[in-house]
């Protein structure tokens, strides 16, 4: 099994915490390699890093951020080079390496993976669990809006079938045609350019934080998916997770920073115990003054009309500005 993260300095605790989740919950896998795209992390920080490696007899391989050649077309002010580093990782992996998971930093794993690892992707590129968005942002990308539209934070890739894919000449077009509407450079790109080639995993495998902060009706009412995983794959997502995923939410902190009520905040607070930053303090939350105003409006008004508004403003208002800045 190989294995992927890309990490800078600042996040190689929160990595540490998702190492050690791997390895506590796949001790009978027998193969498992992981890589370690690396953004300029400290000395201290890795040897820390191997520690975890070490203790559990597991191989690790830091792959240099800067020994990926990502075309200076894609670089800009707006979008940094580690934007774009997951779509040319096959650039820099051997070519006897076939298939890769890909997981965010920010991730926990809770069960064996080599299910996951052995799914059949039925002759498609990549695999992912769908991200819950409204179709017009599909639309601003060129998709179809039944199209899967995948979340990035945990993908199974044929690298065989990506290598051929001429990855780097469909990005360049993509960029330079949307531009103006993409929110996730790397994220927004993989499922326009994969478009017809992804297959769908079942939510098990990455539940994000929007699946705990609403309910399965008001989720969609908020995001207002065309096309969605049912009531009872989400309930059964959220009741027993093989990777969570805990991704930024404005009604919520994540697991790493102070006052974070997640409910697998206690999960994630144990394997850090068993890594070597066990005794690194909680972050400060940071948010600013005005989005924690938002928030507190959005707690004191009824929950019905409170959805209603964010999910106008998140599904209708945002994707028509930013399909109106793309034609400008």
């Amino acid at each position: 099994m190989n294995v992927l993260y890309a990490s800078d300095d600042k996040f190689a605790g929160i990595l540490a915490v998702s190492l050690v989740s791997l390895f506590e919950n796949n001790k009978r896998e027998e193969a498992l390699r992981v890589y370690i795209l690396d953004d300029a992390i400290s000395q201290e920080n890795r040897e820390r890093l191997n520690e975890i490696f070490s203790t559990y007899g597991r191989e690790g391989i830091f792959l240099q951020m800067n020994d990926i050649a990502i075309p200076d077309a894609f670089i800009s002010a707006r979008w940094p080079k580690v934007a774009f580093v997951r779509l040319f990782i096959a650039d820099v992996l051997d070519s006897s390496v076939h298939r890769l998971l890909y997981l965010d930093c920010d991730t926990i794993i809770q069960a064996p993976l080599r299910e996951l690892w052995k799914t059949n992707l039925d002759g498609n590129i990549i695999a992912g669990v769908r991200d819950c968005l409204s179709f017009r942002y599909l639309e601003n990308l060129g998709m179809d809006r039944k199209s899967p539209y995948i979340n990035s934070g945990v993908l199974l890739i044929d690298l065989d079938r990506y290598r051929e894919h001429h990855v780097k000449e469909k990005v360049r077009r993509f960029i330079k045609t949307y531009a103006g509407v993409i929110r996730y450079p790397d994220q927004d790109v993989i499922n326009a350019v994969f478009e017809g080639k992804i297959y769908t995993l079942p939510p098990r495998y990455n539940t994000l934080t929007l699946f705990y902060d609403f309910s399965y009706s008001a989720m969609c009412k908020y995001r207002k998916p065309e096309a969605y995983y049912t009531r009872q794959q989400i309930e059964q997502a959220v009741a027993s997770p093989v990777i969570i995923h805990f991704t930024t939410s404005f009604l919520s902190l994540r697991p790493w920073v102070e006052n974070s009520r997640h409910r697998y905040k206690e999960q994630f607070l144990y394997y850090r115990s068993l890594s070597p930053w066990k005794d690194m303090p909680l972050w400060k939350d940071n948010a600013n003054g005005l989005k924690k105003a938002c928030v507190k409006v959005y707690k004191c008004v009824p929950r019905k009309w409170a959805v209603a508004f964010s999910g106008f403003l998140h599904a209708t208002v945002v994707p028509v500005l930013k399909k109106r800045r793309n034609r400008g």
